[in-house]
């Protein structure tokens, strides 16, 4: 089976006791807060609002918050379609600015989509290989 957000959650709803326990252990699972204030938008590691399409979660040890970051990859199909692979080019200039428990290392990074519909189908989706690269200012000689 293909495990997705909508797997996991469907597995969630069906395994309510289940759940609590696994996500009391899992370190991955972040507990979020409610934000009154919609105007802006979740605020990530540098307690700032974060952009969709724009704000990336990286491994902070790899790549430091705040660093410009090139993502050239494809989007899935959100439609649930399987990809024939000959998706259109993602490629966007994003920010390190937040940090989640499961991206570890130098070649995981997770887009933040926003919010609605749209935004959660492609984040519950999106496990595209694709390139990052971390825009760093040229070393003194």
């Amino acid at each position: 089976d293909e495990v997705s957000l909508f797997t996991i959650r469907e597995w969630l709803v069906q395994h309510p006791q289940q759940a609590i326990d696994l996500l009391n252990l899992n370190p991955s699972y972040v507990f979020f807060h409610i934000n009154d204030n919609n105007e802006h938008g979740p605020r990530g590691s540098l307690n700032v609002p974060l952009t969709a399409e724009r704000s990336a979660a990286v491994d902070r040890t790899v790549i430091p918050l705040g660093t410009p970051i090139w993502l050239s990859t494809s989007l899935p199909a959100i439609d649930g379609s399987i990809s024939d692979g000959k998706s259109p080019l993602y490629q966007r200039l994003l920010f390190a600015q937040d940090t989640g428990g499961a991206i570890n290392g130098p070649v995981r990074a997770d887009v933040f989509f926003g919010n609605g519909n749209r935004a959660e189908r492609l984040a519950g989706l999106m496990k595209q290989p694709g390139r990052l690269f971390a825009l760093l200012p040229k070393a003194k000689p």
